[in-house]
């Protein structure tokens, strides 16, 4: 028997509210329907295990740095999470959220959560590329990754209707803050990961630096990586691989990954920062990566996937940028799609793989720049 007295044990799901020993009775009900699709599943299975007697949770990483791995994290420090969001963004009982993510990992289960703890009414949806096309009703807080933003951005005309959105997994481009900026949605980039049970720090799109949940705070070790106190949502402090820029104890913003850095003839460039300057140039996705090089050890690559880009115009396209000489890719590859993780980041160590194999059967086309 765990330890852990589960208070919240009252759910609100589609507007219908069920506690306890029914609202168990009907997951389990639902779970023995041989047609239900994956991720309901996931929502009814994430039900049962916070109804359980367990004090943890088993969730898994993305994988977006590495291999995924499930690891367990104590059913109050979720609580704790919970708290800090409903209280951040005012939400109240009755509120209605969406869920357009997979309960399989930590931001779907977290959604969860809220609603467990904040007695919000939850709207399940299938995760796919464009979830606000999907909703059927306004609602107040909504989860999204950057795809599902820009996909929305691309295909929605008017208002969106939702109240407050969180953007997680990856960061959005300035080119798109600016068409998020005329909606009457408020957007908030967040930052976290599975082991600090979702988001520690916020920041709004138009903010250039995350600031602290109440009881988390920050500082960096010598790699100006950012290291995490938040005793009551993890046990230990955590140091992370993010290079930062340290505003304060409860702000910064973030630079790249360490574990991203190339080494190109001694100089050492952080990948996210050269992407940030093509961005607003190039409108395809790509990537920043590098390949071995016998003489600088490593080269600067563009990974793009628009085969109607030439030389000429990827050679504009980098004239337009602020690259210096040292940050202009000598090699573009052109790529049918990107690695990415199942919730939707680029996996960079699959990709710099990927593309050191010339006979690569993805790979369609390489333009070599003069350095």
């Amino acid at each position: 028997m765990g330890q852990f007295i589960n208070t919240y044990h009252t759910l609100t799901l589609e507007g219908i509210t069920r506690s306890g020993e029914i609202l168990r009775d009907y997951c389990s009900a639902q779970l023995s329907d041989k047609g239900i699709a994956d991720w309901e599943i996931a929502i009814y299975q994430f039900c049962l295990d916070w109804l359980s007697s367990d004090d943890t949770i088993v969730a898994q990483t993305s994988g977006s740095t590495g291999t995924p791995k499930e690891i367990q994290i104590q059913k109050k420090h979720m609580v704790a999470s919970a708290e800090k969001t409903i209280a951040y963004f005012n939400l109240e009982p009755g509120d209605t959220a969406s869920l357009p993510l997979s309960a399989n990992y930590i931001a779907g289960k977290m959604m969860l959560v809220r609603a467990f703890v904040g007695r919000l009414n939850i709207i399940g949806m299938a995760p796919c590329s464009n979830p606000i096309a999907e909703l059927k009703q306004h609602v107040n807080f909504a989860p999204l990754v950057p795809m599902q933003v820009i996909n929305a951005l691309q295909t929605v005309k008017g208002e969106w209707p939702v109240d407050t959105i969180i953007i997680g997994g990856g960061a959005i481009s300035d080119i798109y803050k600016e068409q998020l900026r005329l909606k009457q949605t408020a957007f908030y980039e967040t930052y976290g990961m599975t082991e600090t049970v979702s988001h520690i720090a916020l920041k709004n799109i138009s903010e250039s630096s995350f600031l602290a949940l109440k009881g988390v705070s920050f500082s960096s070790d010598e790699r100006e990586c950012l290291c995490i106190d938040a005793p009551d949502v993890v046990s230990e402090k955590i140091v992370t691989n993010d290079i930062v820029q340290l505003n304060s104890q409860t702000s910064f913003s973030f630079i790249g990954r360490y574990d991203n850095v190339i080494n190109t003839g001694g100089i050492k460039l952080v990948p996210e920062k050269l992407e940030a300057k093509i961005v607003a140039h190039l409108k395809t996705p790509f990537v920043i990566s590098s390949l071995p090089n016998d003489l600088l050890g490593e080269e600067l690559v563009l990974v793009y996937t628009d085969p109607t880009l030439t030389k000429a115009k990827l050679s504009d396209i980098f004239r337009n940028t602020k690259l210096t000489k040292y940050e202009m890719p000598r090699k573009a590859i052109l790529l049918s799609q990107l690695p990415l993780t199942e919730t939707e980041k680029v996996k960079r160590a699959c990709l710099k793989g990927l593309i050191a194999k010339a006979d690569a059967q993805c790979i369609m086309k390489k333009i070599i720049f003069k350095p």
